[in-house]
């Protein structure tokens, strides 16, 4: 039996004060970090290190009140994608 693949880590910047989450920087003049109820995941540890090095080393921001949340998403099961199909909609629609 085949050992299930590991979790895949995803990272989200939260401002702990106001709870939006960090939408990254925008662009080489942006000289800020845009917030929202969403918020950018970073796929990796790296590009969220690279991301806190720019804010912190380039754009001098005080990331003193930012925390970062860490997610764990797994496979549960596989199923064929025409079984998430509801048939009847689809019967309805024509």
């Amino acid at each position: 039996m085949a050992k299930p693949p590991a979790p895949k880590r995803y990272f989200k910047i939260r401002h702990k004060t106001s709870g939006l989450w960090s939408k990254g920087v925008a662009g080489s003049a942006h000289t800020g970090v845009y917030w929202s109820k969403n918020g950018k995941v970073w796929h990796s540890l790296g590009s969220l290190r690279l991301h806190l090095h720019l804010v912190v080393g380039e754009y001098k921001r005080d990331i003193s009140n930012w925390e970062v949340i860490e997610y764990s998403m797994s496979p549960v099961e596989t199923k064929p994608a025409i079984e998430m199909v509801d048939t009847m909609k689809l019967l309805k629609k024509r």
